[in-house]
């Protein structure tokens, strides 16, 4: 009877180390503001209370550099797997794969779903629950997508409201889910992804009231779901990590380029993408004729060749980058027939887009973390957006798959949470508490034994 009841006195220690020695790993809330361009956050700052006091109590970038072409897909893909575009395969919204004939489009569909456009990189969801980890993502870009074999835990599928106010309720429920999802402990890593910035800078400028308001109201949810986490006692337990794809330009239908003007549809087999980028794939043997045709054809857009195109944009070394690429200067739009310029779902014009060069200001994406693994108070000096992807992995205590970041690029903003933390605390007088239990259990058999021989 003795040996049975320490048995189960030693379970029950167990099971309490355990708990709370899980409760000790780390977790991570991710927010993507896409087209949230780091200037927002210099020339409306004095609005924005929540962004003001996350910097205080947290580390960000002096900006981040996104990557070539600053479109949405190629950005998300760097941000989540620590790779450039010609190492995971997303050189753009819109693509083409020759060897399989098929095309991506950026707005969901079964086409773009197929596990082959995705699986050149591993997102953090596929690395963590590798690792043992839960994910949970909301409207977030390829989460519905089986990537080397896996999805995430939970995945609510990204889908486009052209809209700002349905993305705002989108936001809220999701962000509300997520945040859920952390202190019921059902996930170690939680996202969700918003276009709410970007849609109020195209349809009403970057610098209209409307833009500023969704602003504020973003900030002011930021800060809800803080003051939440830290009601539920769980700052101490979880990251915060806000962030962007890249941001956005002011554009105008008068400062278009017309490029049926100087090919026609002999030329080429297929044409890709529209606006500050286009990929043009010429009819076999007509490369260098439809690259003279188009070498000198407008002052604001210029031509390359695949190899031609910068090493320092990371793109050339995909299969999926096209013959012949043209690029506009910041500002222009080169349309076509099938790709005029965008209008929203009301017949709106756009007045700010994105794709640009990613060395100017406009294009420029920001950062912020808060939380047990964050530094108080710091500027990171700017560093590219692969960088965050090993950072997160870090916070995760998760190992990163092979990237294209440096860790000395993000380190300074890192910290190890401290060896005598709330939850070590837990774990410390939860052993205590086990070693007490055992040596009584042990007192008491010892007691019953010397009375059974007296």
């Amino acid at each position: 009877m003795g040996y049975l009841f320490l048995y189960k006195m030693y379970v029950v220690c167990l099971c309490i180390i355990l708990t709370v020695s899980g409760a000790n790993s780390e977790k991570l809330l991710m927010f993507m503001l896409g087209g949230c361009r780091n200037l927002y956050l210099k020339d409306y700052i004095d609005d924005l209370p929540g962004f003001k006091h996350f910097f205080a109590i947290g580390s960000r970038a002096e900006h981040v550099d996104p990557q070539f072409p600053t479109m949405t897909f190629p950005n998300h893909y760097s941000l989540v797997t620590g790779l450039y575009p010609e190492n995971h395969g997303f050189v753009g919204n819109f693509m083409w794969d020759k060897t399989k004939n098929e095309s991506f489009d950026m707005t969901p569909s079964p086409q773009g779903s197929k596990s082959h456009w995705w699986e050149d990189g591993e997102p953090i969801w596929v690395t963590a629950g590798k690792q043992g980890k839960r994910t949970y993502l909301y409207n977030w870009l390829g989460c519905q997508v089986k990537i080397r074999g896996r999805t995430p835990s939970h995945c609510h599928q990204y889908s486009d409201t052209p809209k700002v106010r349905d993305g705002m309720a989108g936001f809220l429920w999701q962000s509300n889910e997520a945040v859920d999802a952390l202190i019921n402990d059902k996930a170690d890593l939680a996202g969700v992804y918003t276009q709410i910035v970007d849609q109020a800078a195209s349809q009403f400028t970057t610098n209209g009231e409307e833009l500023k308001g969704v602003l504020k109201w973003i900030d002011n949810e930021l800060q809800r779901i803080y003051y939440r986490l830290e009601d539920a006692g769980m700052l101490d337990a979880i990251n915060i990590v806000i962030f962007s794809d890249r941001g956005v330009t002011e554009v105008t239908p008068k400062r278009t380029i017309h490029l049926q003007k100087y090919i026609n549809n002999n030329d080429y087999d297929i044409i890709k993408e529209f606006g500050p980028k286009v990929s043009i794939w010429p009819k076999e043997d007509n490369v260098e004729m439809v690259y003279q045709k188009l070498k000198h054809a407008h002052p604001n857009m210029t031509v390359y060749k695949k190899e031609e195109i910068p090493d320092d944009w990371h793109h050339k070394g995909h299969r999926r980058v096209a013959p012949i690429i043209a690029v506009a200067e910041l500002g222009w739009m080169i349309v076509t027939p099938e790709k005029p310029f965008p209008v929203g779902e009301d017949g709106w014009e756009y007045v700010a887009y994105h794709g640009f060069d990613p060395t100017d200001p406009q294009m420029k994406a920001m950062f912020v973390g808060v939380g047990p693994n964050f530094k108080k108070d710091v500027v990171a000096p700017s560093f590219s957006n692969v960088n965050l992807y090993q950072l997160m992995c870090r916070i995760l205590r998760i190992k990163p798959a092979p990237n294209d970041g440096t860790w000395g690029a993000v380190q300074m903003m890192y910290q190890d949470t401290p060896e005598w933390s709330f939850w070590n605390a837990k774990i410390y007088i939860a052993i205590i508490a086990a070693i007490c239990i055992v040596a009584t259990g042990l007192k008491t058999i010892h007691r019953r034994r010397t009375f059974k021989y007296l």
